[in-house]
């Protein structure tokens, strides 16, 4: 082949743009490459989770900021950690490119990278970007964001010069910006060809959990392929019930998923359904003004920010394959309080429990710690009271109390007394809290299970530390001393 035939103008071409780069290195899903292909000025991805949505946007922007001098791309997540996440994986991806065709990082940060031919990747949590023209701009979750129409229409500018735009999230709710685009770009496709769309030339992609390999099981894999096409398989999926497509299409994690949920979260997580706004005991009216995007909380004890203000614990231990959640609150006497720690213990031995439990006691800005002493859990909490007696609350859990945490958190968020960060898992968990009634006319809560990070199954077990903890802080401050009698227990 020579340098100037058209073979080779056409494979160098090729190579010149993001999808062409990147199918040379990487092995891509078809959706993956039909994004990448889509030149549109606004993209919209309505995508299920764990379908590497995030992965494919940090190849795209590292292509294009080494195949472009002076690039611009901006990533804004829900939080600071998944921001600093999207640079974390563009970081890796440039390392693991061949040497000739790395660029030559100028500067390294958590939160922004720039090469030598001026061009940079900056991410940020889920505020407007200001003071940027022309950049390729993609907002994350953007269905999870707090204040997600200023976000959008804050970004608009930057689309002023150059540039493109990209809106991508599973559903949270008929609510919001992203909900009016998804809705948007349906009503546009079915009057035009009658039906629902997979994916529009228009910029809309629709990724539900049966168009991604490892979701998918053999039998479904193989269909797939029948006649070189996979729009045969999605046709033949798409129209099954749920629960049929799961059982005869499912991977094998996917149906252990199914069977750890609901069947409307996970249409929600998986199927890129919409829940309707009153499915929940606490609406997203109530919900999401209390959400901070710039909420700093801690992972460890040892990080809770410094300040004067009394800390409050709510630790939900976990039973089997459910995780144990800690979550603590900052709160002024009589005053508003917000999330300051939230830590996640999966399968992890009661002693280190214990010992994590014992390092914030440590501090003597913590003045109550609320723990669940129901089950499994009464040996932890009878041992750390016994301990820290008046700081220490074992609590078991019954309908009354959970009704009583239940209101109380509604009433918080209702009232503005509670910030929240910015936390996919915490407020899908929420969200996921059912009220019901049972004999005499009593109320009770109970969570719809979902998914939690890695696929993981939760009962809301982060809402009822977070709910302990808001408890813990009420109880002190009037005086209270024992949250187990208010249980029954």
């Amino acid at each position: 082949m020579t340098g100037d035939s058209d073979d080779w103008k056409a494979a160098v071409a090729h190579l010149t743009r993001e999808a062409g780069f990147l199918r040379f290195y990487h092995a891509l899903e078809p959706y993956q490459l039909a994004f990448l292909r889509d030149r549109s000025l606004t993209r919209v991805v309505l995508k299920s989770r764990q379908i590497g949505f995030s992965w494919i946007f940090a190849v795209e922007s590292l292509a294009h900021a080494l195949l472009t001098d002076r690039a611009t791309t901006l990533f804004l997540s829900l939080n600071h950690r998944e921001a600093c996440e999207k640079v974390r994986y563009v970081e890796m991806l440039h390392d693991a490119l061949p040497r000739l065709l790395r660029g030559k990082l100028t500067s390294s940060s958590r939160e922004a990278l720039e090469w030598s031919n001026g061009s940079r990747i900056l991410s940020f949590p889920c505020r407007a970007p200001r003071g940027f023209a022309g950049a390729n701009v993609y907002l994350d979750e953007l269905a999870f964001y707090p204040d997600d129409r200023e976000v959008y229409l804050g970004t608009l500018p930057v689309l002023s010069r150059g540039g493109r735009l990209t809106l991508a999230s599973t559903p949270f709710g008929c609510r919001g910006v992203f909900h009016e685009q998804v809705e948007k770009q349906f009503t546009a496709e079915t009057q035009r060809r009658g039906k629902t769309p997979e994916r529009t030339p228009d910029g809309f992609h629709r990724v539900p959990w049966w168009r991604c390999s490892w979701m998918v099981n053999d039998e479904g894999k193989s269909e797939r392929s029948k006649g070189g096409s996979l729009r045969l398989c999605v046709s033949a999926v798409k129209d099954l019930p749920t629960e049929e497509r799961v059982e005869w299409y499912g991977s094998e994690r996917l149906k252990a998923i199914y069977a750890a949920m609901d069947r409307d979260s996970f249409q929600q997580e998986y199927e890129c359904r919409f829940l309707e706004e009153v499915s929940g005991w606490i609406g997203l009216s109530e919900l999401m003004p209390c959400v901070r995007e710039d909420l700093e909380v801690a992972g460890e004890p040892a990080e809770v920010p410094a300040s004067g203000a009394p800390l409050y614990a709510g630790f939900d231990v976990g039973r089997s394959v459910h995780p144990s959640e800690l979550v603590v609150i900052e709160r002024e006497p009589g005053g508003r309080g917000a999330v300051r720690l939230m830590k996640t213990l999966r399968r992890t031995a009661f002693a280190e429990q214990r010992a994590l439990l014992e390092e914030l006691l440590q501090s003597p800005r913590l003045r109550r710690l609320n723990i669940d002493a129901t089950g499994m859990g009464a040996p932890l909490a009878e041992d750390l009271a016994r301990a820290h007696p008046q700081r220490v609350e074992p609590v078991t859990f019954t309908s009354a109390l959970k009704e009583r945490l239940a209101v109380g958190i509604k009433l918080a968020l209702n009232r503005r007394l509670l910030d929240l960060p910015a936390d996919r898992e915490l407020l899908t968990q929420i969200r996921s809290i059912q009220r019901t009634f049972g004999g005499g006319g009593r109320m009770q809560f109970e969570a719809s299970p979902t998914s939690g990070g890695g696929g993981s199954e939760t009962h809301g077990d982060r809402f009822w530390a977070l709910a302990l903890a808001w408890h813990a802080s009420e109880t002190a401050q009037s005086g209270q001393t024992s949250a187990r009698r208010v249980g029954g227990g």
